[in-house]
């Protein structure tokens, strides 16, 4: 009996093999291939998207930061503790503050950040990102402001008469600073980048006043502190709005305009695993405590960027969500496919019932029948997604506007194997469950009814 009940499977399924190459079943398999590819696409390109805008924020912004916006005095001191936690790579003080840059009859107001060249290169990226020019004047800058402590009788360098000439502190303009300020236009042709370039190095060297918010008192009364600045070098973040209004001072300039004397504002710091930010913040601030039995505050790059990668990861929600009901239509396909196989095969099925099979064994037919499709169209979604992907890779597709509008010029794509791995186990799932109610409607059939007309 157990031999003729193998048999007769073996011969239902066969029978049941051959309606899949039909143009309903391969409709049903082309919809699961459609719809995982659309979702690996996607996902991919969303996680290039997060992958890139994060790396472009933090290559201008530290990890994690201290603020104290009454002053830090023992800023050097607080930075080589900091240093001493594993999880930090660098520690770096700054002055941040805001004010207005005049050229001429033009006008831009702008947030400084004042800092030393060689400790922020080991916290931020500002040195790769400097297109024009270098941060040699700001090392200048602070490198005499060390010597002055050291020696507070050196007040200026010695030089020959005749050869004395006025020194400026130095500031780093962002790339559209700069075009504003200087008026500077690119014109839309294929080698914009390079005009672009030449066009941001004619700046260097020019002097600008820089008015800060900060107040000194003149026998005029109270005015804003101004100094003039010699432009040392443009960057170019890569983000629109960084660029538009960010400019780098040295510290010593920064505290001197901003009345803050020996003291930084914040303390920005680099770590080695973004993840253990939160982490390392509260070891950070139980360490502190207990060398300077003060309680300092600490801002993450998560929070100081939780809106904008909030909204990243909605939007890559809504769109796994919307491409979903790709896979729900094709599952449906499944169903409709399964339905009318059990119209077609109610005969078979009765033979196999009468011979002694179970309910649960039919159901297990079709289960498996609804399988293949779905592991059929999820592996041919998944190579087709997986080919566009490295299509894109190596054919580039420029983003319209050259980065000013999406912030990136190329498309990004990031491939992740969780989200694989969540793209074909939520389409096999679906298909399974489509499966489920043609499988239960074939397992409930009486083989009298199903043989009556035969």
């Amino acid at each position: 009996m157990r031999f003729e009940y193998f048999i007769g499977w073996r011969y239902m399924l066969a029978r049941s093999q051959v309606k899949f190459i039909s143009v309903i079943s391969l409709i049903s398999i082309s919809g699961v291939a459609v719809g995982v590819m659309s979702l690996i696409v996607v996902i991919s390109v969303m996680n290039g998207f997060d992958r890139d805008l994060r790396e472009r924020i933090l290559g201008t912004k530290s990890h994690m930061v201290i603020n104290d916006f009454y002053g830090i005095t023992n800023y050097m001191e607080l930075a080589k503790e900091i240093e001493r936690e594993p999880n930090v790579v660098a520690a770096a003080p700054s002055v941040i503050g805001q004010g207005m840059l005049k050229y001429y009859n033009a006008a831009l107001g702008v947030v400084a950040k004042g800092l030393d060249p060689n400790m922020e290169d080991r916290v931020t990226r500002l040195r790769e990102n400097i297109v024009a020019g270098s941060d040699e004047l700001l090392v200048e800058d602070v490198q005499k402001a060390q010597a002055r402590v050291t020696d507070p009788s050196r007040t200026v360098e010695t030089v020959p008469i005749g050869e004395i000439k006025p020194h400026y502190s130095g500031i780093i303009l962002g790339k559209e600073v700069a075009k504003q300020l200087f008026g500077l236009t690119t014109p839309p042709e294929d080698n914009h980048k390079e005009i672009e370039k030449e066009m941001l190095r004619s700046v260097i060297g020019k002097r600008l006043k820089f008015i800060s918010f900060a107040e000194e008192d003149t026998p005029a009364g109270r005015v804003p502190r101004t100094e003039t600045l010699e432009v040392a070098g443009v960057f170019d973040s890569g983000l629109y709005d960084y660029d538009m209004s960010l400019v780098f001072l040295a510290l010593p300039t920064a505290q001197r305009l901003y009345d803050r004397k020996d003291k930084a504002m914040q303390i920005e710091m680099r770590l080695k695993d973004l993840n253990k930010v939160d982490e390392t913040a509260v070891l950070l601030q139980q360490r502190l405590q207990d060398r300077f039995d003060r309680l300092y505050g600490f801002v993450t790059w998560k929070e100081m960027n939780s809106v904008f990668f909030r909204a990243l990861e909605i939007e890559k929600l809504a769109m796994f969500v919307i491409l979903v009901l790709i896979v729900l239509v094709a599952a449906f396909n499944i169903a409709s496919t399964l339905i009318m196989v059990v119209m077609e095969k109610t005969k078979e099925i009765g033979i196999l019932m009468s011979m002694g099979a179970k309910p649960g064994s039919i159901m297990r037919i079709f289960l498996f029948e609804g399988g293949v499709v779905a592991s059929v169209g999820t592996l041919l979604g998944s190579i087709a997604g997986v080919l566009i992907c490295l299509f894109l890779r190596v054919y580039e597709i420029k983003m319209p506007g050259g980065g000013n509008i999406y912030y990136i010029e190329r498309l990004p794509v990031q491939m992740l194997a969780s989200d694989f791995i969540i793209i074909i186990g939520t389409t096999i799932l679906v298909s399974l469950l489509a499966a489920i109610y043609p499988a239960w409607q074939a397992s409930r059939l009486v083989p009298t009814e199903a043989l009556r007309y035969e």
